[in-house]
């Protein structure tokens, strides 16, 4: 009733005007002309008419009492029906519109909505400008929408032709484009709606479904799920509204989602560069999101789904849609914590019920506790979190959002804020799927029991390569009898206070010890009592963030006292010059930080109490921080020597340490006891780095506290394990005849020689003591040193000056 009166009032404001029209077609004709709402060469092919002047066509049009349409936009008898005041008008429809029903927000077509238009362009609506009119003279071009299915620039980027066309683009798609297939918009798939709705065929789809099939949960698009929308949404569902229509029109702006798989508050969460924007998070995916490798859903990564299935990537499809076409089918995992293959074994009900597992487990399957990957433990995860089943939150949601930054465990077979601590892991997305995304997981290990890279060299042909480490021990490794560590089976007699751990099968007993509170820990005590160098106190005071492909140097230091000599910081700034990334292990009492008058600059420091030799130290750095592995060389040093006496003797070092063909490489060798090479410095390079035969023997490092003993077992022995493993080993500096080889120290008796030959270091015992038979009368004066390091030497030398200095406390950074 209160249309009719609006268009009461209107009427009577103009009734003499349209009077006058009615009774004067000619003038009408003009004002129709005026308008710009009458297409002749349309209306001419349209009705075949014979050629004639502009205004008598519109005359015929006029006396044709609207049964026929005056232009590809403008429906006069789709018009005249839909709104029923326009025949007791008796005013001819598109007149009608011209005068009232564009102010009223009315459409001029089922595919130019009028209402929408005004509503979505406020300054159209302002001006009091018809929304058609303003379409084809202006908005087209500024890429405004005309209809909340048709997409202006997205129907532009479909073909050249469209886009160089002096037609706007709906009346292009009217006119032909329907008849070449294209697409109006990005959730209107013509050839899936023509699958959808054969009976559309041969007819424009489009208009077709504005007709006929919007109110029907027909599929225009494989990523809008009209039934799941109406099934989610009953408010909609109850007021019969069309769901692509409600969903476009405002469901989007009330964060509603369009399919299980697109969570758009979440999405606006994650992207706050779009929910900045205001645009329609769900168009912003399909559009460009996808492409920029954002995720639709926190349980699909399209990142990690489009890099770990490459021919996805180089046919660049979308990877949500790839996935609900065909690679569910396929059995492809949609995230690093969703296996597919293990869902649907682990649960017979769902491959038999040929259901998607990604679906199933968003719908119901979390609410059952069905847990999605091997290492994710939903049931678990319930119990030791009650908080979270309080909430009735889904498990896996709540960890990846946030359990794990509340150092959350997501089963017992992953320890969170361990692996965080350990590998000073900062980024944004959780640790556990970081893990699983490494391309070389063998090189982190995933929980303090669990040793990766042990594991692989230990049952190579045995794993299986197409799934990560870890989870092939716990899948298989376990129930076959293999060891996640070379201690477990020795361990297994320590740990008598967890019931039956020894007769339980091999699962229980690696279950309960994981299980069991304190088992941990007491594992983790007998590993560092009976089989390590941890039994000696230590503190982690920095840590790098990746050391991978980097020249790493392992520098073990004295600081009596807890201070650094200014000697050493040197040395370490010198390391530092050449790109080195430095890890300090500092011998100190009571394992305190330690201090220096300088500062330098360390990727890592460790402190640790004076106990067990340079070995001791440089194998426990090994162990603390793992991914020094990853370096593609590795130098170990200490303070025994002094320098480097010059920066070109050093450099020149360094290139030839960098350029040689050897795996182990030594500066100086020794045939005191036996030939080996001696290990104040010496370099593994990356095959020596990778082989597990390096690892194992640095694992095998004990802390002594006789020094000849770490020489034989140790310095003496390396030379020895790498020809053994068969690595190639070279001398830099090799003893230079064969007379002089046996009890020779040639750092001590040969040093003069040595620096001769452009060795870039002197030994301190050689300055600092006096040796029987070693010559270091005027070294002052005949020994090339940097003139920074000299004083430095001689204050290294007094030890009333060292033990007098004040300290400052080392600033460490990267």
């Amino acid at each position: 009733m209160r249309l009719i009166h609006i268009i009461t009032y209107l009427g009577s404001l103009q009734a003499s005007a349209f009077q006058w029209l009615l009774r004067h077609p000619k003038t009408a004709g003009k004002y129709i002309y005026k308008s710009g709402l009458f297409d002749y060469s349309w209306y001419l092919n349209q009705y075949s008419e014979s050629q004639s002047s502009k205004l008598k066509l519109i005359e015929d049009y006029l006396y044709r009492a609207g049964g026929r349409s005056p232009h590809p936009l403008f429906d006069s008898i789709w018009y005249a029906s839909t709104y029923a005041d326009v025949k007791a008008s008796k005013l001819d429809p598109l007149v009608h519109y011209l005068q009232i029903g564009a102010r009223l927000g009315r459409s001029p077509s089922p595919l130019f909505d009028g209402r929408w238009y005004q509503d979505n362009y406020q300054d159209v609506k302002l001006a009091g400008a018809n929304p058609l009119i303003h379409y084809l003279k202006h908005g087209w071009r500024e890429g405004r929408n005309p209809h909340p299915l048709f997409d202006t620039k997205w129907y532009q980027e479909q073909s050249p032709a469209v886009r160089s066309s002096s037609l706007d683009p709906l009346t292009h798609y009217v006119t032909e484009g329907w008849r070449l297939g294209l697409s109006p918009h990005p959730l209107f798939d013509p050839k899936l709606y023509r699958k959808s709705y054969p009976k559309s065929a041969g007819l424009n789809p489009l208009l077709h479904y504005l007709l006929a099939g919007s109110h029907e949960p027909l599929l225009t698009h494989f990523l809008f799920d009209p039934a799941w929308y109406l099934l989610e949404n009953q408010d909609v569902a109850k007021a019969g509204l069309p769901p692509l229509l409600h969903y476009l029109r405002s469901g989007w702006k009330e964060k509603r989602n369009p399919m299980q798989l697109f969570d758009a508050a979440w999405y606006l969460e994650r992207y706050p560069d779009i929910a900045e924007s205001g645009i329609n998070p769900f168009l912003h995916y399909l559009k460009a999101g996808w492409t920029e490798k954002r995720s639709p859903h926190p349980l699909f990564d399209g990142k990690w789904y489009l890099e770990h299935y490459p021919d996805v990537a180089r046919a660049e499809v979308n990877p949500l849609l790839h996935y609900l076409c065909v690679g569910w089918i396929e059995k492809r995992s949609p995230h690093p914590l969703f296996d597919a293959q293990w869902y649907l074994a682990q649960y017979p009900d769902i491959a038999q019920g040929r259901l998607n597992p990604l679906q199933h487990y968003v719908q119901s399957g979390w609410r059952e506790a069905r847990s999605p990957h091997p290492l994710f433990d939903s049931n678990w995860y319930l119990k030791q979190y009650p908080d979270v089943a309080r909430a009735g939150l889904d498990p896996l949601r709540h960890y990846l959002a946030s359990g794990w930054r509340e150092n959350r465990n997501p089963g017992p077979f992953f320890n969170t804020s361990w692996y965080i601590s350990n590998y000073n892991y900062k980024g944004d997305d959780c640790p556990l799927s970081y893990y699983l995304s490494l391309s070389k997981p063998n090189h982190q290990m995933p929980h303090p029991l669990f040793d990766a890279d042990w594991y692989v060299n230990a049952y190579g042909p045995e794993i299986d390569t197409t799934v990560n480490c870890y989870v092939d021990y716990v899948t298989a490794g376990i129930d076959v009898g293999r060891l996640p560590n070379p201690h477990y089976d020795s361990i297994l007699n320590f740990i008598g206070e967890i019931p039956d751990a020894r007769s339980d099968a091999a699962r229980n007993a690696f279950e309960k010890m994981l299980l069991i509170k304190g088992a941990e820990a007491k594992f983790r005590r007998i590993v560092e009592e009976q089989f390590g160098v941890l039994d000696t106190h230590y503190e982690v005071w920095q840590t790098p963030d990746t050391l991978e492909d980097k020249v790493v140097c392992l520098f073990g230091a004295y600081a009596p006292n807890g201070y650094l000599p200014r000697s050493t910081l040197y040395f370490l700034s010198a390391l530092k010059r050449h790109g080195i990334a430095v890890i300090m292990i500092a011998a100190t009492q009571n394992s305190g930080k330690p201090y220096a008058d300088d500062a330098i600059e360390c990727e890592g420091l460790i402190s640790r109490d004076n106990f067990g030799f340079d070995f001791a130290g440089w194998a426990l750095g090994l162990h603390l921080m793992p991914s020094i592995w990853r370096a593609h060389t590795i130098i170990f040093a200490n303070d025994s020597i002094f320098g480097p006496l010059t920066e070109a003797a050093f450099g020149n070092l360094l290139e030839r340490i960098r350029t040689s063909s050897a795996d182990y490489v030594g500066l100086t060798e020794s045939w005191q006891i036996e030939h080996h090479y001696q290990s104040y410095f010496f370099a593994l390079k990356s095959n020596a780095i990778r082989h597990h035969g390096v690892k194992t023997f640095w694992r095998n490092i004990r802390s002594f506290d006789d020094k000849d003993q770490v020489i034989q077992r140790y310095e003496v022995k390396m030379l020895e394990v790498m020809t053994y493993l068969g690595l190639k080993s070279e001398v830099l500096f090799p003893v230079s005849s064969l007379s002089s080889k046996e009890d020779v120290n040639p750092t001590l008796d040969n040093w003069r020689d040595l620096i001769e030959r452009g060795f870039p270091f002197v030994k301190v015992q050689v300055l600092r003591d006096d040796i029987s038979g070693i010559d270091k009368a005027g070294w002052q004066r005949h020994v090339v040193i940097d003139p920074a390091l000299k004083p430095l030497v001689m204050e290294r030398l007094d030890s009333r000056i060292e033990q007098n200095r004040k300290a400052k406390i080392m600033r460490l950074g990267k």
